[in-house]
């Protein structure tokens, strides 16, 4: 703490009391650039976090309690500037982020959760009704063994009540982008219903997630078929029209979308989703994937090609795979053809 002309520091802790103690430090004044980690379990294995450059303000917590109501205190503070907090094998297994204080009660914009016990779902109830997820703009989750879903599903039972949690999305979830890796209990991201959530996301990475099937579930629009159709389940066009508009399914301002190994994969969405602003699309070894269900711009002449599709990524491998796929319902009128321009093999 006296090196006063200390520009960069890389340190490891040990015990929160020697952590707490510096980040304490920082707060009246410190290096301007610096990357603390807290390992409480020196048992956890050690993560390769590979050649990344050192984040300006990083905190990593590896094996440690980020509970308040954890059997060990005090809890772990977060220096108020930090820009990028990791959490590796939280020991006492925090069942969302509203269990974290340390989140909770910061302006964090990047986040990454790696490996957490006991975590079904990132958004519960209770976080929802608070918002303090508003600065949060990077989520990435790795290997988060019990995950389910996104958001806990009775958030669509307490939203019409909660003015603000789902209506206004973009002033309750800043999230930018979202990666997801191995998260093997995922099905689905989540509903269609929660899907404001991420009304300012620009980036869905999904990889390695072996049991998801869908990514966005339209359960409603299921039950609103099954009802308007005929026993066969077939539909005329202004019948698929009423369901679409009904659902009206959007993620406006997402421009790059990844789904890689995802062997269970069957649809993205059994709705059209618009995505208008959508420029980048990469299809990796998702076999299953029959149908795709988004609603692209393409570029017109005379006009700046920014926020239309501009490629389409495929394997070299899977060439007759992707012969194969709809693009679109075929009632959407949409011809696949017009997509070969923008696909381009890997």
């Amino acid at each position: 703490m006296s090196l006063s002309k200390l520009e960069k520091l890389s340190c490891k802790f040990g015990d929160v009391q020697s952590y707490d103690l510096y980040v304490k430090h920082l707060q009246a004044g410190g290096p301007k650039e610096w990357e603390l980690e807290l390992v409480e379990d020196p048992s956890v294995v050690a993560v390769d976090y590979g050649q990344n450059p050192m984040c300006s303000r990083r905190v990593r917590l590896r094996g440690c309690h980020v509970r308040e109501d954890g059997p060990k205190s005090p809890h772990v503070l977060l220096p108020k500037d930090v820009e990028h907090l990791e959490i590796i094998d939280a020991v006492d297994e925090p069942k969302s982020l509203t269990d974290i204080p340390s989140i909770a009660n910061s302006k964090l914009p990047k986040c990454t959760l790696r490996r957490i016990r006991g975590m079904k779902y990132v958004v519960s109830v209770s976080e929802s009704l608070s918002s303090p997820l508003q600065s949060l703009e990077f989520l990435e989750l790795k290997g988060m063994m019990d995950l389910h879903v996104l958001a806990e599903e009775e958030l669509c039972a307490v939203a019409p009540a909660v003015p603000g949690v789902l209506y206004e999305g973009n002033k309750f979830w800043g999230l930018k982008v979202l990666h997801i890796w191995s998260c093997d209990k995922m099905k689905r991201l989540l509903t269609h219903a929660l899907l404001p959530l991420l009304a300012n996301l620009e980036e869905l990475h999904i990889t390695g997630c072996d049991q998801m099937e869908e990514v966005i579930a339209m359960r409603e629009v299921d039950t609103e078929c099954k009802d308007e159709g005929d026993a066969s389940g077939s539909y005329t066009r202004s019948e698929a029209d009423h369901v679409h508009h009904a659902s009206a399914p959007s993620l406006h301002k997402m421009k790059t979308l990844t789904l890689c190994d995802l062997p269970a994969l069957k649809s993205i969405c059994s709705a059209a989703i618009s995505c208008h602003s959508l420029q980048k699309v990469n299809l990796w070894e998702c076999p299953k994937l029959e149908c795709i269900s988004l609603q692209v711009q393409l570029p017109r002449d005379g006009e700046p090609p920014s926020d239309c599709l501009q490629e389409i990524q495929i394997a070299r491998e899977e060439e007759e795979w992707w012969k194969s796929v709809v693009w679109n319902h075929p009632l959407s009128g949409l011809s696949k053809s017009l997509l070969d321009p923008y696909v381009r093999y890997y």
